[in-house]
């Protein structure tokens, strides 16, 4: 496993360079088009309307085209408080007359999956994430990372900014491998990741700890591997 540890890390420090080529272009996007995601931009009070104003935004065109991209993005693929999810039988059953049986009880049973996942969507963050997955489609990329969650809420969805992310692509150009570095107390890790093999220090609970996040196609199972690495 020690190997397998290092090789994230080189994977990851080699595909910086490549990131930091459009890291300007891309923070711009997020700069001016989103600043709602961009927790950095610098304000200022005006003295007339005392009004605090963006310094660096001096008009919003930009900045209403991609709300209202948005907008129209999620109402035609995700629309909000409804049951989109459904599922019917495909290609496989033919169009023999004597599969029909069979089709109407997949589609049965098809219908019921798609009940409960409506359900589990309704109880879920998603239609929250979603809108802010689709604002990162604009500058670039946009990556919803899906976890487990608890038995109230069975699965969780974390929209992850572009700029935090750095992908690296196959010779197909599928994305192969997502990494994220980020910071988190020592005391919140085994609260957001419950099966984490990590033991704090119990005597230094609020430290800082540094964690490469890494999520990499595996092509001997034909699945996706998850690691947090501090």
């Amino acid at each position: 496993m020690k190997d397998k540890i290092q090789k994230i890390f080189d994977r990851y420090e080699s595909a910086q360079p490549e990131k930091n080529n459009a890291r300007t272009d891309y923070d711009d996007v997020y700069r001016y088009g989103m600043p709602t995601r961009y927790p950095d931009l610098r304000e200022h009070t005006d003295s007339i309307n005392n009004t605090k104003k963006r310094i660096e935004i001096y008009s919003s065109v930009f900045e209403n085209a991609c709300d209202g991209c948005v907008q129209r993005l999620q109402s035609m693929i995700a629309p909000v408080n409804r049951d989109w999810i459904d599922f019917e039988a495909g290609y496989m059953f033919g169009e023999d007359e004597n599969n029909q049986a069979g089709r109407d009880e997949a589609n049965r049973r098809l219908g019921v999956l798609s009940k409960i996942l409506n359900v589990y969507k309704a109880n879920s963050n998603f239609d929250v994430s979603m809108t802010e997955f689709l604002y990162d489609v604009i500058p670039g990329t946009a990556v919803m990372l899906v976890i487990e969650g608890t038995k109230t809420n069975p699965i969780v969805f974390i929209p992850i900014p572009f700029r935090e992310i750095t992908v690296i692509r196959a010779k197909s150009g599928d994305a192969e491998a997502f990494y994220r570095c980020m910071k988190y107390k020592a005391k919140e890790i085994k609260n957001i990741w419950t099966d984490a093999k990590y033991q704090p220090d119990p005597t230094n609970l609020e430290k800082n700890m540094e964690l490469l996040e890494c999520t990499e196609f595996n092509y001997e199972t034909g699945m996706w591997d998850y690691y947090v690495i501090t």
